[in-house]
């Protein structure tokens, strides 16, 4: 079942309200789950580092997450 999409926005400091005039600032809360706060990247941006820096393809990666659910499978 798909739940990302009822993730609420967040709007910082307005439970006073906001100044008139002003645009309360929306923030996407699950945009923001995926920031990586000790290298400010987002999870998918370091995954992509990793893989080059241990030299490892997208196939391989593929083919061990395959072999991963096939275990899980097998054991199950």
């Amino acid at each position: 079942m798909e739940t990302l999409s009822s993730i609420p926005f967040l709007v910082r400091d307005i439970r006073y309200g906001v100044p008139s005039g002003t645009t309360p600032q929306f923030e996407d809360k699950l945009r923001m789950s995926f920031l990586d706060s000790y290298c400010n990247m987002y999870l998918i941006e370091t995954v992509d580092v990793v893989a080059k820096m241990y030299g490892v393809t997208r196939e391989e990666a593929d083919n061990y997450a395959l072999r991963s659910q096939k275990r899980w499978k097998d054991g199950k």
